[in-house]
C-alpha cells in the first residue's frame, strides 16, 4: 500500500478518535492567558534562527551550519534530528554517524549555537533496552507494541515512577553532554490505537493524559538537570488530516516555547497546511512556532517558487 495513503488513513483514524474522545482543554475558541507582569518563562534564544537536517551525520550537520555562517546568516540553534542514536528508544549516539557528539556540542556552544536532539516516547523492538523495559513492566499495556511511522515499538509508561527513573538514567547520557533541549516528536497520538492503553496500575490512559506526562517530563527533567534555559520543541497545533488548522493541540503552552507545526508536503498545499496550523497556534497564544521551510515530505521533487515563498513566510513567523 502507498505509504502516503497509509499515513492519511492512520491520520484519519487518529483524528476521529480525537474528536470522539473526551478530555478537558478542547476548545474551538481562543485561550486568553491571564494578564501578568512576570518575566517570561522562555529564554531569549528560542527566538533566534534555528536550522536542522535529518540526513544524520556529523559531516552533514557541519555542512548545513557552515553553509549558513559562510553566507552571513546567523544560526542560533541546530536540531540534530532522527536518526542520531543507535536505535529509537536509546540515548546512545550512533558511533558511525556521530563518533564525537560531545565534542561537537562543545564546538557549537563555542560559536554560541544551541543544540537540540530529536526524541520521542517510543522504545522500538530493535532497541537493546526493549527487553529489559518489557520484563520490568515499564511499558504501557504490559509492553504491547504498535506499528508507527518510524518502526514498531512500545510506549514508555509515564504513570510508573520506576519506569520514568529508568528512562531518566538513559536520558542522562546526552544531558550530561550539555544539550540545550529536545525536539520531542509526536508519536503520542498512536496511543489511542492501543485500545485500551493501560498504565502499570491498570487504569486507562487517554491521549491527553499521556501527552501531558510525556512532554512535561522531557521539559521538567531537562530543566531540573541543566537549568531553566533548556527547552523542548513540540507541535503546538497540528491538523494532519484536513490540514485546515483544526484545533488539535499537542502540547501545553507553558512548556512549548518553540514549536513547529508538523510534517508538511513540499508543495503549495504543504505551505497552506503549515500556515493554517500556525494561524491556529496563534489563536491558542503559543509563544513561538514555525514550520520546516520548503516542507518535509515530497522526495526529490523540487519546487523553487514554493521554497522562495516559504522562506518569506518563515521570515514573518515568530
Amino acid at each position: 500500500m502507498n505509504d502516503r495513503f497509509t499515513s492519511r488513513i492512520v491520520s484519519l483514524v487518529i483524528t476521529l478518535l480525537y474528536f470522539i474522545s473526551s478530555f478537558t482543554g478542547f476548545s474551538f475558541g481562543k485561550k486568553d492567558p491571564d494578564p501578568t507582569l512576570e518575566a517570561p518563562l522562555w529564554p531569549t534564544w528560542v527566538h533566534t534562527h534555528w536550522v536542522w537536517e535529518n540526513t544524520g551525520t556529523q559531516e552533514t550537520i557541519n555542512s548545513v551550519v557552515n553553509g549558513y555562517l559562510e553566507r552571513n546568516i546567523p544560526v542560533g540553534a541546530i536540531i540534530i534530528d532522527n536518526p542520531w542514536s543507535t536505535e529509537i528508544g536509546t540515548f546512545i549516539p550512533d558511533p558511525e554517524r556521530y563518533p564525537d557528539l560531545a565534542e561537537h556540542i562543545d564546538m557549537y556552544h563555542d560559536k554560541d549555537i544551541k543544540v537540540m536532539l530529536w526524541s520521542t516516547c517510543m522504545i522500538n523492538e530493535g532497541s537493546p533496552t526493549f527487553e529489559e523495559g518489557k520484563a520490568k513492566g515499564y511499558f504501557v499495556s504490559s509492553g504491547k507494541t504498535i506499528k508507527w511511522w518510524s518502526g514498531k515499538g512500545a510506549f514508555l509508561d509515564y504513570t510508573n515512577p520506576e519506569a520514568v527513573e529508568w528512562w531518566h538514567r538513559q536520558m542522562d547520557i546526552v544531558l550530561d553532554m550539555g544539550i540545550d533541549g529536545w525536539k520531542v516528536d509526536g508519536a503520542d497520538p498512536y496511543i489511542m490505537l492501543m485500545i485500551p492503553a493501560l498504565g502499570h496500575d491498570g487504569h486507562y490512559i487517554s491521549w491527553k493524559e499521556y501527552r501531558d506526562l510525556f512532554y512535561r517530563d522531557f521539559f521538567e527533567y531537562s530543566r531540573e538537570k541543566l537549568g531553566n534555559d533548556r527547552v523542548i520543541s513540540v507541535r503546538p497545533v497540528n491538523d494532519p488530516l484536513l490540514r485546515a488548522g483544526l484545533p488539535i493541540v499537542f502540547s501545553d503552552r507553558d512548556i512549548n516555547f518553540a514549536g513547529w507545526v508538523g510534517d508538511n508536503d513540499n508543495d503549495w498545499g504543504g505551505m497552506r497546511h503549515a500556515l493554517n496550523d500556525m494561524l491556529a497556534s496563534s489563536r491558542f497564544n503559543f509563544v513561538s512556532y514555525g514550520s520546516d521551510i520548503g516542507g518535509f515530505r515530497g522526495g526529490d521533487e523540487k519546487h523553487k517558487d514554493v521554497f522562495i515563498r516559504w522562506a518569506q513566510l518563515g521570515a514573518f513567523a515568530p
